[in-house]
């Protein structure tokens, strides 16, 4: 009867044990999938990031090469007008001839006296353009103002430009006697601009989303574009 019992307690004994064990086994074998499972997703992780961080630096630096352009265009038009004043207004169209032959991004050019503006390129745009006051119009006053405001060229949009389209525009305000003088204005065509920035990479459908600022200028940021 006691050897019985004994067999019994240990029968039992052995049964929590290999219950235990199993479980513990179970435990093992869930905390080893999960961590091939987790190690497995940080390496996909690791790998997104990396793809969409050299994916990025290129959009980065083909908008940078652009704009780079467009903003050195519009430095030398503000030049020229503050050399030549209004005798710059009746050469204006040639010269910006060939900054449009050389940047073919660029979709139109302004010079404002005090936001409003007196000269315009293309020839075509110029019924639609000349005498309109970016500071009156409610799409372009706050970043004009803004411009006015910080001293420093703005870029923004992209927005509705005056004279059809979409666009990105660089406002280069000038100053005279510590007043604001007038802005050179670029605009630069949103459609052929995108282009060019995905044509620049061997851009393919990424699913990626797109969005443009400068660093102290946040306000100035662009809506989202797919990419």
């Amino acid at each position: 009867m006691a050897l019985r019992t004994n067999n019994k307690k240990a029968h039992i004994f052995l049964t929590r044990t290999q219950i235990v064990l199993t479980v513990l086994a179970l435990l093992s074998c869930i905390m080893i999938d999960y961590i091939v499972m987790s190690s497995s997703l940080k390496r996909k992780q690791d790998d997104e990031i990396a793809g969409a961080t050299v994916y990025g630096q290129g959009i980065a630096s083909s908008i940078i090469l652009s704009l780079d352009q467009v903003i050195n265009t519009s430095i030398v038009l503000k030049d020229i007008y503050e050399e030549f004043g209004d005798r710059f207004i009746s050469t204006f169209s040639v010269l910006c001839h060939h900054f449009y032959e050389d940047n073919p991004s660029i979709g139109s050019m302004y010079i404002a006296p005090n936001a409003v503006v007196a000269a315009a390129y293309p020839p075509s745009i110029q019924k639609a353009t000349i005498g309109f006051n970016m500071l009156e119009d409610e799409n372009q006053r706050g970043k004009a103002q803004q411009a006015i405001d910080t001293r420093k060229i703005t870029v923004a949009g992209p927005l509705p430009l005056v004279e059809g389209g979409t666009g990105l525009l660089v406002r280069n305000p000038a100053f005279k006697n510590d007043e604001f003088a007038y802005f050179s204005v670029v605009a630069v065509d949103w459609d052929d601009f995108t282009s060019r920035v995905f044509k620049s990479i061997n851009h393919q459908n990424s699913g990626y989303y797109v969005s443009v600022w400068k660093d102290d200028n946040f306000n100035t940021t662009t809506d989202n574009f797919g990419c």
